[in-house]
């Protein structure tokens, strides 16, 4: 399937001829057992190291693999954003100052009094969604209206009717509209960006940042969701400067610019990196449940980084593409292996 899919295109950009990656699928399937998928996905044909698809891990099997490590442990603290907001708040972290939750037709208080809208640019997200799910944006208006992401216009009376109804069914977070740094305004459409920065604690309890990258929301997208058009760039750890981007589903395209502002992503060096870096050391230690490995999202406003959420699977595609990280060939096996020992 991914052959007749990408084998044109590559050939065309690349010289490869239709024999020769036919000849790579099978090299990598057969001599050295790894899923032929990663051929395409992370760009093997640009070099034709084919020994290198075996480093590269893939969501099927490592997802499985991080329930066996962190299978006996509760994360629910950590699925419901609000919850995990408040806990980390209390115990000084920055995270985003939740305005309320809307809950079986109810709008409230983080203290749980009643609350109306807040007059100003808000989101409404599921308390427990993945991915950017049924995020929205309204945007306040002076006639007192508000604006949606979907080019939907509301009074603050019907608004509210319609966050409740939908509150019905799952609970939704209502937080601020969070701004860019003005240092990388420009790398996005207007939308909140977000690092996704993968920590790993050793059972002895020292914390590592096995890697990083940059997600940007693109077109009409709210959310810089990778799986839902947004598009993600690799982070140097060091200095904090990025790579060339790509998208998720659109397997042969590299980005230098953003499509969206025209403006050059390679080379952009991310503010507050370095507090970022020192922040999630920090948090990890601080989320209950002794977690061996955790994705944070993690955004920069002009006052330093916020963080938005953290996740137990932290999305392996995303982690990998960009730049073409192999996580197999990286100190997540061997911090991972530590683990298992443990379990067993």
């Amino acid at each position: 399937m991914e052959f007749r899919l990408h084998a044109s295109e590559t050939r065309r950009l690349y010289g490869n001829s239709y024999v020769g990656q036919l000849v790579d699928l099978l090299s990598i399937g057969f001599r050295y057992w790894a899923n032929p998928e990663t051929y395409y996905l992370f760009k093997i044909y640009k070099n034709r190291d084919i020994s290198n698809a075996k480093y590269f891990l893939l969501e099927n099997s490592m997802t499985s693999l991080l329930r066996y490590v962190n299978g006996t442990k509760c994360d629910r603290h950590i699925q419901d954003k609000f919850l995990f907001n408040k806990r980390m708040r209390e115990k000084g972290y920055p995270v985003i100052n939740d305005i309320g939750v809307v809950t079986q037709g109810r709008l409230t208080s983080p203290k749980g009094s009643e609350l109306d809208l807040p007059c100003c640019d808000f989101i409404a997200k599921p308390n427990l969604g993945l991915e950017g799910r049924g995020l929205t944006r309204f945007d306040w208006l002076t006639n007192g209206r508000y604006c949606s992401s979907e080019d939907k216009c509301y009074s603050a009376v019907n608004l509210a009717a319609h966050l409740k109804e939908l509150s019905m069914h799952e609970a939704y977070l209502v937080q601020p509209r969070l701004e860019n740094h003005p240092d990388i305004t420009d790398l996005s459409n207007g939308g909140f960006c977000t690092s996704r920065i993968i920590t790993a604690a050793t059972p002895a309890g020292n914390v590592e940042v096995i890697v990083a990258v940059f997600k940007m929301p693109t077109g009409t997208k709210v959310a810089d969701n990778f799986g839902a058009g947004g598009i993600a760039s690799s982070i140097d750890l060091q200095t904090g400067e990025l790579g060339a981007a790509c998208y998720k589903h659109r397997l042969l395209l590299e980005l230098d610019k953003h499509p969206d502002t025209g403006v050059t992503i390679v080379g952009r060096k991310l503010p507050y990196w370095s507090q970022t870096l020192d922040l999630v050391r920090k948090a990890h230690l601080d989320v209950e449940g002794d977690f061996g490995f955790l994705g944070w999202d993690v955004g920069v406003t002009e006052s330093g980084p916020v963080i938005v959420e953290a996740q137990v699977t932290f999305g392996f595609i995303l982690c990998q593409r960009p730049g073409r990280f192999a996580l197999g060939s990286s100190r997540f096996v061997e911090i991972y292996s530590q683990w298992a020992d443990n379990v067993r």
